[in-house]
């Protein structure tokens, strides 16, 4: 809990909540100008990532139940070697993605 009592972590995700609240619609736009902006500036990962959302969501692309490096079962995410090769994917839990992403950089 990042050095913080478990009262002083409550209250702080109240605050945070009770802002969220607040400030939803400008949350929001801000998100989606990032968003937006992160589209632009990656295309080809941008396309990669929604042609794999329209093939599994066409049946075309099968998501397995379990992680294809460490065979956890979950709802693994694709990763792509190659942003050009759309569909050739490799699925993923989030740490094994996230590990995997760390050791390419």
């Amino acid at each position: 809990m990042t050095g913080l009592t478990e009262e002083q972590y409550a209250e702080r995700a109240a605050y945070i909540r009770e802002w969220s609240a607040k400030n939803r619609e400008a949350t929001l736009i801000t998100h989606r100008k990032a968003n937006a902006k992160w589209q632009r500036a990656n295309r080809h990962k941008h396309r990669a990532h929604e042609s794999v959302r329209i093939a599994v969501k066409s049946g075309r692309l099968v998501r397995p139940e379990s992680c294809q490096q460490c065979n956890k079962t979950c709802k693994p995410e694709a990763s792509h070697d190659d942003y050009e090769r759309r569909l050739d994917v490799e699925w993923l839990c989030r740490q094994c993605h996230a590990r995997k992403d760390r050791r390419q950089r």
